[in-house]
């Protein structure tokens, strides 16, 4: 899996280098900065880190949904033949249901409890890392343009 240094390295490499390397006749091919600020919000490590956000929040709200009443049942049929002796048997058939509500209290509630603070704050903490990477990239590619046209 690649690293956000080598996406980076890679990136630079393919638009920036070549730019400074040829100069002035590549000028005119350099997108404006905001089109390459969009592109850094759709590059592939950008989009991991989202998607790495929105599994870990919808991992919290299904977590929470587990704190809640919950519905069970059953159903269930048979058909059964028994055989009493050589000459005689019994056939007969059974049907069962069942059904109730469940919601955790104690033990259970209190592990469930500490499993959505873990995931809060795994949360909290992707949060944080993906606006870090997306200021880093920003920045990083804001002083490499200003570089470009000061050189």
């Amino acid at each position: 899996m690649p690293t956000l240094a080598s996406i980076l390295r890679a990136f630079f490499v393919r638009t920036l280098l070549p730019a400074l390397l040829v100069g002035p006749t590549v000028a005119l091919a350099l997108p404006p900065l905001e089109q390459l600020e969009t592109r850094v919000e759709l590059s592939p490590s950008a989009q991991l880190a989202e998607r790495t956000f929105e599994s870990a929040r919808d991992a919290l709200s299904a977590g929470r949904i587990g704190l809640g009443v919950s519905a069970f049942g059953s159903v269930g049929y048979s058909h059964n033949h028994d055989i009493i002796d050589p000459t005689h048997s019994w056939s007969y058939s059974q049907g069962v249901a069942g059904g109730g509500l469940s919601m955790p209290v104690l033990g259970s509630r209190l592990q469930l409890e500490d499993s959505l603070t873990e995931l809060r704050v795994q949360l909290l903490q992707l949060d944080a890392r993906r606006q870090l990477e997306r200021r880093e990239l920003t920045v990083r590619l804001r002083k490499a343009y200003g570089d470009y046209w000061q050189a």
